[in-house]
Formats: structure tokens, sequence, C-alpha cells
């Protein structure tokens, strides 16, 4: 049986603003573009336009999941609708290795975006890396279908962002 874990982050109070790249794109070399037939690649993101990431404490000892995980935040549009992107990673030794990701489409207020199950396990040391999007182009579809989009995360009372981990019982 799972149980929950809660990891905050980023801090408590911030606020990031997206301005989203409607050209950013994860590359040809993803679960949805493989089949999970292949070697699955993810480009690196850090410096990539339109996306926001933070990296958690290091984990203090081995941890496993199983399960889905969800990411919960506070969010502001600057029209109806937007699409929420979110990765996981897994940062060891400096290095970020993909682990699951979720996207929904997402209204003003508290937005909750459901990833796809993983299986893993965290060392003590390892990290977690939270990247938000609002776009992927060449693997789903652009939302809104024309013209800009701004997506405001906001952690405040109320709607603090947090990942809930699946953690399986040790």
């Amino acid at each position: 049986h799972s149980r929950g874990a809660l990891l905050q982050t980023p801090p408590q109070a911030f606020e990031a603003r997206l301005d989203v790249d409607f050209g950013a794109s994860t590359g040809t070399h993803t679960r949805w573009t493989t089949g999970l037939l292949s070697d699955v690649r993810y480009a690196p993101r850090p410096g990539t336009r339109g996306v926001s990431q933070w990296d958690s404490a290091p984990a203090q000892a081995t941890q496993r999941w199983f399960g889905a995980p969800t990411f919960r935040c506070g969010v502001s549009l600057d029209g109806p609708d937007a699409a929420l992107h979110v990765y996981l990673e897994r940062v060891r030794e400096g290095r970020a290795q993909y682990l699951t990701e979720g996207v929904a489409r997402i209204e003003s207020g508290v937005a909750a975006v459901r990833l796809r199950p993983v299986a893993t396990e965290l060392l003590a040391g390892d990290a977690v890396r939270v990247t938000a999007a609002g776009a992927d182009e060449g693997t789903f579809e652009r939302v809104p279908p024309s013209g800009p989009r701004t997506i405001v995360l906001r952690s405040q009372i109320g709607a603090v962002c947090l990942v809930t981990l699946p953690l399986s019982a040790p």
C-alpha cells in the first residue's frame, strides 16, 4: 500500500510568470513519440524560454515511489484557459533524469495536474526537479489555438504549490 508525501516546491511564497513559448518542445524521443519502443530522451530544459523549474532539497533517506504523483498550484491566466505541462526528474550528482510527466487543460484558480504513474527509487542525496511549461509543440495540441498566453503560478495561503509523491512503504 502506498502513502503520499508532500514535496513543497518552490518555496512557500513565490510567483512565477510563464510567457508561453508555443515553439518549445521536449523533442522527438519522448514517451509519446517513441511509444516506449526505443530509448526515451528528453532534451535538457535549463534556460529554456517559457518554463519554470524548481529543485527540492536532497532526500535525507532512500525513497521508493509507486503510483501517480500530482502537482497542485495557484494559477492566474490572461485568458480563459491554457495547457499546463509538468515534468518530474531525479537529480543525482548534478545530472537530471526524466521520471514522469503530466498535462492538463487549466483555468484560473487552483490547478491540479495528475502525472503518469511511475515506479522509481530516490537515493539519499538525490533531489527532485519540477518543471512547468505551457506548451510542447509537435506533441500536444496548442491551448489556446492562437495568440499569446501567460500563466502565473502562485504559492500563497490556500494555494501552496505542492507535488504529492506516491511513496511506497519500506
